[in-house]
């Protein structure tokens, strides 16, 4: 796992708003895709580079070295009940898929999200959707 915060490298004024970027990159003890976990996991680390007094403008969270569910190593140590996370998981994605995106949430996401992206500035998604694919025709 990645995780990354930043203040604006395009502050006018560097004395008051520093430059501040830090990140953390490190290994889970144990594979998983259970989100309690993984947000656990970037909670931690985001607490570790948080530093008071800085107007950070972003951060993010990236998963890195990802394996096929069933192709890990598996680790006699491990004590979670996988199935009871792997049914919690469905659950809730089967309830948000039926009763809409965001029914069920972390609160750790935040409950108010007053920054909600702006979905006209984003770019097509041309490799990825079918309904974006460029048509050529022959002349």
């Amino acid at each position: 796992m990645l995780v990354f915060m930043h203040t604006s490298p395009f502050a006018k004024d560097a004395a008051k708003d520093p430059y501040y970027a830090p990140h953390l990159s490190f290994a889970l003890p144990i594979h998983t895709n259970y989100t309690p976990e993984l947000v656990h996991y970037a909670a931690w680390a985001l607490k570790e580079m948080y530093r008071p007094g800085y107007r950070y403008m972003k951060c993010g969270v990236m998963l890195t070295e990802l394996v096929q569910e069933g192709n890990h190593t598996i680790d006699m140590f491990d004590t979670r009940d996988e199935k009871r996370q792997s049914k919690l998981m469905a659950a809730m994605d089967h309830i948000n898929s039926v009763m809409g995106r965001r029914t069920l949430f972390y609160a750790g996401s935040g409950v108010k999200r007053p920054w909600v992206g702006v979905s006209s500035l984003k770019s097509p998604a041309y490799s990825t959707d079918w309904d974006n694919l460029i048509t050529v025709r022959a002349k």
